[in-house]
């Protein structure tokens, strides 16, 4: 039992895990559910998925403390290389690691390490997560599920999951979008595939119509400093009321390896941490959405054009963002060419190469610049003078050696 908004819940098994050209029974189950399960990858291809993780993310990040991986059986360290890299996976992705194993595992993860999933340029762009985007029979997938041709679609261009055993956050149930006034049809599909074994937090069947004019009935009059707002992002409140026991239907589904879960973003979803007897959790988050509805979309330049100025006029041409254009298509194809992170998430929501809060907890940040190389700092450190004084900031790491995947005609398509 796992224990998640003050109750206790059993870990589920999904009543039905589809192959991916049976899209009829694919779209019937998630119309009905709100979320679906697709069997994407193989044993071997998800092995290889977390190797290239490991490769050109977890084994570059520039810290004093290495990544150190025991092999169980002898207690010695496995050093990676082509001929151990069967052998370093199975024993990074392993369940029950000992205290002082996750301790090491801790010290050497890339930022972002409560959340489960950096901003490390590398993460945006590996040939593994392409190759998964523009798989055709997954692109068709979306596109049934969206009622529109593969061609209507853009893909998102996220990041990468590598999410260690007592981390995460037990948000709260939460929509991406307004859920109070006017229903909202899909115009994007929201997805992750799981390299390991993962976990998806719902309420089931909370897409429909008529759940949203049911919770529009009974919330809106508990949430006041909510409603009316057109971009808010809808939390549930464990100190209010809960009329339709929403926290009392939440159910956590396991994801089994290789497994891509697709939901509505009408569907009411959450996050819990990953147990502590779990292995670690790798993947990648995936979504599709209807080019017609984000096409170059002018908050986008809007606000790019604001962390660009913001940032060069603090740091000239060392900035990160000068030479950058400031247009979603624009921005996508940079980011692809050049293998960096794009300026904003689909949601309009910045990108920060390290947690938004260490801004507020400069001491924060000056642990990370004390455990990091001199090489790096003298590479990637940057001063600036806040409000109490000079702080830190780092420039994104390097992504050395990047050459963009050779996209499909249809991942062309897909990226602009």
């Amino acid at each position: 039992m796992e224990h998640f908004y003050g109750q206790d819940l059993q870990v589920m098994e999904v009543s039905g895990i589809f192959e991916p050209h049976q899209y009829p029974e694919i779209k019937a189950f998630y119309m009905t559910h709100g979320f679906v399960l697709i069997q994407l990858l193989d044993e071997r291809a998800c092995k290889n998925a977390i190797k290239e993780q490991v490769e050109k993310i977890l084994l570059r990040q520039p810290w004093e403390e290495r990544l150190v991986v025991l092999d169980p059986r002898t207690k010695g360290e496995i050093v990676y290389s082509p001929e151990t890299s069967d052998a370093y996976v199975d024993a990074l992705v392993r369940p029950n690691i000992p205290s002082r194993v996750l301790k090491g595992y801790q010290d050497a993860w890339p930022f972002h390490r409560g959340f489960g999933a950096c901003c490390d340029p590398a993460a945006f762009h590996l040939y593994t997560v392409w190759s998964i985007r523009e798989n055709p029979d997954i692109v068709c997938t979306a596109a049934n599920l969206l009622d529109c041709r593969p061609e209507d679609l853009w893909v998102d261009i996220n990041r990468s999951i590598h999410k260690l055993p007592t981390e995460g956050d037990d948000e709260f149930l939460h929509w991406d979008l307004q859920k109070f006034g006017k229903y909202q049809p899909d115009t994007s599909v929201q997805g992750k595939v799981m390299y390991s074994t993962g976990q998806f937090v719902c309420v089931p069947k909370s897409h429909t119509l008529d759940f949203h004019n049911r919770f529009n009935q009974h919330y809106a009059p508990l949430y006041p400093e909510i409603v009316g707002r057109e971009k808010a992002m809808t939390n549930l409140d464990l100190k209010k009321p809960d009329p339709l026991n929403l926290k009392g239907q939440t159910c956590i589904f396991r994801i089994p390896p290789g497994c891509c879960v697709f939901w509505s973003t009408n569907l009411l979803h959450g996050q819990k941490k990953t147990p502590r007897n779990a292995e670690p959790e790798f993947g990648m988050y995936l979504g599709y959405m209807k080019k017609a509805f984000c096409y170059d979309r002018p908050e986008y330049r809007d606000k790019a054009e604001r962390i660009k100025e913001r940032d060069i006029e603090q740091y000239g041409q060392v900035s990160q963002f000068w030479g950058r254009p400031t247009s979603e298509r624009e921005d996508r194809i940079y980011s692809y060419e050049h293998g960096v992170a794009p300026f904003l998430w689909p949601s309009l929501q910045p990108i920060s190469f390290y947690p938004r809060k260490f801004y507020n907890f400069g001491e924060i940040l000056g642990k990370y610049v004390g455990r990091t190389r001199p090489d790096a700092l003298q590479k990637y450190l940057l001063v600036r003078e806040g409000t109490n004084g000079w702080a830190y900031d780092f420039l994104p790491w390097e992504n050395t050696g990047y050459v963009p995947y050779p996209l499909s005609p249809l991942g062309r398509s897909l990226l602009s």
